[in-house]
């Protein structure tokens, strides 16, 4: 699962870069895990197959087939600004055969838990949910609707939170919103560390069964702020920010 590693990528905020495109971060007959290039959250895969192409040339992916696979990165306290009202940038490539409803990004041990997640819906229109859980009362919450994903090819997610406003973004296009001005966030860690490829993994399920490259997570930058073009090679250097938060 590429997750963009370019020795030119300099950014402060950066708080997610692995790569499995790059053979010096992933070696398939040695090592389960990925060098995160960008803040120390090296992840570990379990299961999960890699593979040499993806959405572009250099990219990479990670073959979950929804029987047990998932990756885990970091620990809950590296994904508090997820869910404490910071801005974030969060995104990557996703390659589904079906349109089950199944989870790419997750940090809540529950729906009741502090956490957020981007959730692919289980509609035949290709659905996306984020939310943004702060624990039993209540949820930040942006849903898209109509034909939106598809099936049998690369699609790019991503979710931004900006200015009290949570935006969804399906392939550079805005696709949902939800004013976050009067929700109380929850600064505590979130129930659990980032998953990738599972809603859960306090009790393990919920496994995803498609293919995943290029996760990036960006602390305290909205990288997209209005439609635009996906990313279609490695990273590029990104202006340094000056962000309210950082990790």
């Amino acid at each position: 699962m590429a997750v963009g590693y370019n020795p030119r990528t300099v950014t402060d905020g950066l708080v997610l870069a692995l790569d499995a495109g790059n053979p010096k971060n992933y070696n398939a007959s040695i090592s389960t895990n990925w060098t995160d290039k960008g803040g120390g959250n090296t992840g570990t895969l379990v299961n999960g197959t890699y593979h040499n192409d993806g959405p572009f040339v250099g990219a990479g992916y990670v073959e979950f087939d929804g029987t047990g696979d998932y990756l885990t990165a970091g620990s809950a306290s590296d994904w508090t600004f997820l869910n404490d009202g910071s801005t974030f940038t969060a995104e990557c490539w996703f390659y589904s055969q079906s349109t089950s409803q199944q989870t790419l990004l997750n940090t809540a041990s529950t729906q009741s838990a502090v956490g957020f997640t981007v959730n692919l819906s289980d509609t035949s229109t290709g659905d996306i949910a984020v939310a943004i859980y702060k624990g039993t009362s209540g949820a930040l919450k942006a849903t898209s609707t109509g034909t939106l994903w598809n099936t049998n090819t690369w699609n790019h997610v991503a979710v931004v939170y900006s200015s009290s406003t949570l935006t969804i973004y399906l392939n550079g296009v805005s696709v949902a919103t939800a004013d976050g001005s009067s929700f109380a966030f929850n600064g505590s860690n979130p129930s659990f560390t980032l998953a990738i490829g599972s809603y859960q993994l306090a009790t393990p399920g919920g496994y995803v069964n498609r293919y995943i490259s290029n996760v990036r997570l960006v602390n305290g930058t909205a990288l997209y702020t209005t439609n635009f073009i996906p990313p279609t090679n490695p990273l590029p250097t990104l202006t340094k920010p000056t962000p309210p938060n950082r990790i």
